[in-house]
């Protein structure tokens, strides 16, 4: 009964230890992604909304529409990209050929994913523009504060 106790706890703190603590402040993780599909990479120096996404998602449409008026209302001051989960046949067909408001990334062997520690989708991350994580969450509930102070 020890040992089995022991197995537990000792898989318990494996499992919390190797997933990504993002700490207000620190450095976010780098966006390693496979290839854009529609825009690029982010400018260097401008905040940057990352979304986790899949296209299967119950919300995956609404998100899109909640990205795209994030992105319109930020233009040229906040940078946005969706890293899709899904691999580009499926990414490209699920926007139908017409190319979003916002950069557009695919993640084909889950290393931002991993390095993120994203656990469900739509996760979004905010960066201010010096690369450092600011907030974490669902994109249509960051508060105005957060967003003014990466504007700042």
């Amino acid at each position: 009964m020890k040992r089995l106790i022991l197995l537990i706890a000792l898989i318990s703190c494996t499992v919390s230890a190797s997933a990504q603590r993002l700490v207000a402040g620190e450095k976010a993780p780098k966006l390693t992604v496979s290839k854009y599909i529609y825009g690029g990479p982010t400018d260097k120096g401008r905040p940057v909304l990352v979304e986790f996404f899949v296209s299967s998602g119950s919300q995956s449409r609404s998100q899109i529409e909640t990205l795209s008026a994030f992105a319109d209302k930020y233009r040229g001051k906040i940078d946005v990209v969706l890293v899709s989960g899904d691999d580009e046949q499926t990414t490209r067909a699920f926007f139908s050929g017409e190319a979003p408001r916002f950069s557009v990334a695919i993640d084909a062997g889950g290393k931002s994913f991993a390095d993120y520690g994203v656990r469900y989708v739509p996760f979004a991350v905010l960066a201010d523009g010096r690369g450092g994580y600011v907030w974490q969450g669902r994109s249509k509930s960051i508060p105005e504060n957060v967003i003014a102070s990466v504007l700042r």
